[in-house]
């Protein structure tokens, strides 16, 4: 069920109500499960109501969501404020890519992880991040034949809660970028959130969003339009792209992707962080869509 409430859409299915019956009151806690751009905030809030009728504590719980994610709403919106006039090439990004056994959320794990760090437009070549990681569960045939993998290669590898710590030191709150990105966040926020016990809640940009939009406003080909895979987008802006499906090879290509798109966009006065982000931010949830898993599994 999706309640609309003064134009913010609310998804009861990520969003854990426990509720505590006492003698004359009730207590209730609300815990956001989908925690996207909160940027580190506690999004629970614990409120205390008499006991009322059905009608009238439905008509209760609807007004306090409201309250609630309208301060949340605000806490998102003041971070992303400050990058209001910041200048693209003034701005850090690290470009960020995943490898995973599968891509079911509640089974599958990662088993690489990639970032290359840029300033603007300018990719810091060396100064990159890339660790396998030992998964608990058994490789896919699939994942073999796609990522070149075997079990051999991940048993000498560390687990992933100390390679989740280096990554997030390498980060280091810069703006995270990726092609399918929605795709990586999404194991992500979860395997930081269950081993480290804190939430990731980066600003992101996606490519794809970029790379679309940039077709839509004819700055680049019409023909371009049905292309998603990284491989055929870096092939149609002239990037060469010799091996795919190596998480740091990957980053490498989607930063020189990045690279050649934020040219683009400046040449369409697209040159602050905030322009950027109305462009190519997705929208980031803590699961993974069916379209987004179909648009992926044919060829992201």
């Amino acid at each position: 069920m999706i309640f609309k409430l003064s134009g913010i859409l609310i998804a009861q299915s990520r969003l854990a109500l426990k509720s505590i019956f006492f003698k004359d009151f009730e207590e209730i806690k609300f815990d956001i499960l989908d925690r996207q751009h909160f940027f580190g905030e506690k999004e629970v809030a614990i409120c205390r109501i008499p006991k009322l009728s059905p009608k009238l504590r439905l008509r209760r719980l609807v007004e306090m969501l409201e309250s609630l994610y309208l301060k949340i709403e605000t806490i998102f919106k003041s971070k992303e404020k400050s990058l209001k006039g910041v200048l693209i090439y003034d701005t850090d990004f690290v470009v960020v890519d995943t490898e995973l056994t599968g891509l079911d959320e509640s089974r599958d794990e990662i088993v690489s992880i990639a970032g290359v760090r840029m300033r603007g437009k300018r990719i810091k070549i060396g100064n990159s991040f890339s660790k396998l990681i030992k998964p608990t569960c058994p490789l896919k045939k699939e994942g073999i034949l796609v990522h070149g993998m075997v079990a051999s290669d991940l048993q000498s590898s560390p687990h992933i809660k100390p390679v989740l710590e280096e990554f997030l030191d390498f980060f280091r709150d810069s703006i995270i970028v990726g092609h399918f990105i929605i795709i990586d966040l999404a194991f992500l926020k979860r395997e930081i959130r269950r081993h480290l016990k804190e939430d990731f809640n980066p600003i992101a940009i996606d490519t794809l969003f970029l790379y679309r939009w940039l077709i839509k406003t004819k700055a680049l080909p019409q023909d371009f339009l049905n292309f998603t895979s990284l491989w055929d987008i870096a092939k149609s802006m002239g990037i060469e792209a010799k091996e795919m499906h190596n998480a740091l090879c990957d980053a490498y290509i989607t930063a020189q992707l990045f690279q050649r798109l934020i040219v683009h966009l400046a040449e369409l006065k697209v040159s602050t962080v905030d322009a950027l982000l109305k462009i190519g931010k997705p929208n980031v949830s803590g699961y993974i869509g069916l379209k987004q898993q179909n648009l992926y599994q044919g060829g992201g």
